[in-house]
Parts: C-alpha cells; structure tokens; sequence
C-alpha cells in the first residue's frame, strides 16, 4: 500500500509522542543523545531522502566554520554561509538540479536557526568571557560570571551535529537554544530547574486577544521570534532601520517570493501608525472613561484586518499577484496605515513642547524601544491575568 508524504509525516510526528515519553524517563545522557540524534537523522532520511544530503552539507560547513573561524567573527560567517545556502537550496532548479521535496524545506529552516544561532551563542560567549578578564571584581564582574555558567556554549562537533538532528523538533519546530539542549541531557548546573515554559512557541488566547500588531508578533512562533530578536534585531545599532531589516530577514528565511517581503515589511508602518495612535490619542483618554473600551475595540478591529491585508502576500506569494490584489482593494490597508500615523503625529504635536519632545522619542521609536509597545505590552499581561 502507498502512503503519501504527508501521512509519513503525520505518522512520524505521531511517533515522537511515546518517544519522549521513553527518554523523559530516561537517565542515560550519553544514550539521549545518541539516540534522539539517530532517530532524527532517520526521520530526516525518512522524508528527505537524497535531499538529506543538503542538510548534512550545511551542518558539515558549519562545523568547519566553528572550528577555523575566530570566535569574534564566527557568527557572522556562519549567517553568511547557512542563509546563501538556504538560497541555493530553494533555487537549485536554475542549476538543473531538482528542487528537493517539500517537506525537507521544514527541516532546512528549522537547521539554518539553530545553526546560526549556535554560533550566535559562541561569538556571545567569547565576549562574555573577554569583558570578565577586562573588568575587577566587582557586582558587574559577578553578573558577567552567572551569565557564563548559565549560557556560555563551547560545542564540539560531535555535539553540533547531535544538536543539528535531534529529533525534537526537527521536522516543525520550536527553535531551542544549543545552551537548553546542553542542559536538557543533564550536563546543567544542579541549580537550573526547567518547566514547560522553558520553550513556549505560542500563546493562542493573546494571539486572539492582542489590540495591536506588535503584541501579535510578540506572541506568535515566540520561539522564531526570539531568535530574530536575539540574532538580528537586537544586534544592529541603528534602530530606525532595525525592525524592517529584522522583518526582511524573516520574509527572505521564509522563502524568496517578493509576496513574503511585500506582507512582512508592512507590518512596519502598522506598529508605527500604531504607537503613534497610542501616544497622541489613547493617552489623551481618562483611564476609567468607556471611551478606552471603544478605542481598544478599534485597535484590534484594525490589526486583525491587517493581519488579512498582510496575509495576502504569503497565500499569493508572487509580486504581481499581491500587487494585483491590492490595487483592487486601493490598497485600503496602506492607506488607512498612513491616515491614522498622520493623525497620531498631529495629536502629538498639539502637545506642549517638553511633552511633545519626549514622546517623539520614547514612543515612535527614536533610539530606543518604544514606551508605547511597552505599556501595551503590560496592558495585555494584566488583561490575561483578570481573566484567569
């Protein structure tokens, strides 16, 4: 009987249920190691077949970086290498080589964030270890020691390639540390305990909830977010231009149709139009007034449908397609974008000049994270908590 690739794929998921169940009682950590690297190789051979070769050529490149690459500029090298490969791995049909199966694409996305990511934790390492030698001992010095017993990584390359096919989440995910994997197969310190928030890729009831755009983002594949935050976002200094590169990267980690860019790169105006809505009007609206209510109402009525608008881009993928679309609707999500920016920046401007200052740079985004994202942020933990 023949059975398609997607009921393999169902059927090995299904698999990994009882599995854990054996290695969670399991106190052997050389055994879970070599093990759960085994069975996802198996599960890799499984669904890939021949296109397995791919991920082995990225891990095996990247193992060589680690090795001959300083610590300093490792990181960089290995985004290089892994997010080139990636580009090849999705256009090997302009090389006459056929495209690889579907479902290998899952499995080279999840294998590029966590290669990238190890070698993330190891450049982080080394200059953790650098500012320790520099600095006397003093309540700094202390903090900078905790951080290297709980997150400093120096993998071998044994390791690399336990971690790379390690079978839990291997096929969909979440991304996980290579420092959690180390203590997951108790290498850790006696003092770590972990609990089943330690990876959370997804809070549904916020996702639903959430009034704005950014809280969405904040709540959905946390796990992929925190690796864009960590390894992009949060690395590049001039923070006008951090978040739309940080959404291009992952438009382009994705795939390469221009849809995902088109859809990924407006969520930037949103959260602009967004704080700027927060700061010159929702503040301006007396805390215990209903008036709250209905603008929250509206703030969630507006990022849900643009969250349809955005949509758009990964459900048609191609350029002219999503272009074709939007121009028929008059690109309403853009535009209605831009009105509400346009009166947020004017209510701001009513404002004093002291206030107006200060909320040009703490809100919209200048130089820092923006005060407004933060006190949606709190806004919606106390939301959750109330209704609980």
């Amino acid at each position: 009987m023949y059975l398609s690739d997607e009921v393999i794929y169902v059927c090995l998921l299904l698999v990994s249920i009882p599995i854990g169940f054996l290695f969670k009682n399991s106190r052997h950590a050389n055994f879970k190691a070599y093990s759960s690297t085994l069975i996802g190789f198996i599960f890799a051979l499984i669904v890939c077949r021949w296109d397995v070769l791919h991920s082995l050529v990225t891990t095996s490149v990247t193992c060589l970086i680690l090795a001959g690459v300083t610590a300093r500029y490792v990181h960089i090298a290995t985004f290089v290498w892994c997010f080139s490969y990636l580009l090849y791995f999705r256009t090997t049909d302009l090389f006459s080589i056929r495209l690889p199966v579907a479902h290998s694409n899952a499995i080279q996305l999840m294998l590029t964030l966590k290669l990238v990511g190890i070698a993330f934790e190891w450049h982080d390492s080394y200059t953790r270890l650098k500012a320790i030698r520099a600095q006397p001992k003093t309540d700094e010095s202390e903090k900078l020691h905790l951080q290297d017993m709980y997150l400093s990584v120096k993998p071998s390359t044994i390791r690399v390639f336990q971690y790379a096919y390690c079978y839990i989440g291997l096929l969909t995910g979440p991304y996980y540390r290579y420092r959690t994997y180390h203590d997951c197969y108790e290498q850790a310190p006696n003092t770590i305990a972990y609990d089943f928030e330690t990876i959370h890729n997804i809070d549904e009831w916020k996702c639903e909830s959430a009034f704005t755009v950014k809280e969405v983002l904040r709540y959905w594949n946390m796990s992929v977010q925190y690796w864009m935050a960590t390894c992009v976002y949060k690395r590049i200094k001039w923070r006008h231009i951090a978040h739309p590169t940080t959404m291009f990267v992952s438009a382009y980690w994705h795939g390469i149709h221009l849809g995902y860019y088109m859809g990924m790169v407006s969520t930037t105006p949103s959260i602009l139009a967004e704080n700027a809505m927060e700061a010159g009007v929702r503040r301006r609206i007396p805390a215990n007034s209903r008036l709250i209510r209905v603008y929250d109402m509206c703030s969630w009525f507006f990022r849900t449908r643009m969250f349809d608008y955005m949509s758009i881009g990964f459900i048609l993928k191609h350029f002219y397609y999503t272009w074709k679309y939007w121009k028929s609707v008059y690109f309403i999500g853009h535009t209605v974008t831009l009105i509400l920016y346009l009166i947020g920046l004017i209510a701001i401007q009513i404002r004093p000049r002291g206030k107006r200052k200060e909320i040009v740079n703490k809100d919209l985004g200048v130089g820092v994270q923006p005060k407004a994202s933060e006190e949606q942020y709190q806004r919606l933990e106390n939301k959750h908590k109330k209704e609980l």
